[in-house]
């Protein structure tokens, strides 16, 4: 039997975690935007020149991505795990297995801000 790793505590799995909860911050406020806000005269009920919607973008693109975020930062371990024993010969990491859970987490989040910058488009 292999001894339990736990990577909770590691420094870059709360950096990984502190990524994840921005995105979803962002993405709540936009939600918070979208509903609060009126819409500006360029992006007349929140849809953009092209007519897409900017709430389809939300629903569509972020929440799955956010979601798929959020299931790496509670279950950092099983992923990082999953990491280590796919390492072969052929294909050998070249760093460690939590500097790659970092690069995911915050490249999962840098593009579940898409409908975030389709907003920018309407100011």
């Amino acid at each position: 039997m292999k001894p339990s790793i736990a990577f909770e505590r590691d420094g870059w799995v709360r950096l990984g975690r502190a990524a994840v909860a921005g995105s979803v911050i962002l993405w709540l406020a936009m939600a918070a935007v979208l509903l609060t806000a009126p819409a500006p005269e360029l992006c007349r009920g929140w849809h953009l020149r092209d007519g897409s919607s900017l709430w389809d973008s939300l629903w569509l693109w972020g929440l799955p991505i956010n979601a798929f975020g959020c299931l790496m930062a509670v279950r950092p371990t099983w992923l990082i795990r999953r990491m280590i024993e796919a390492e072969t010969d052929a294909y050998p990491m070249e760093a460690p297995a939590t500097y790659y859970f970092v690069g995911i987490c915050v490249m999962n989040s840098v593009a579940a801000q898409l409908p975030l910058l389709l907003l920018t488009n309407c100011f």
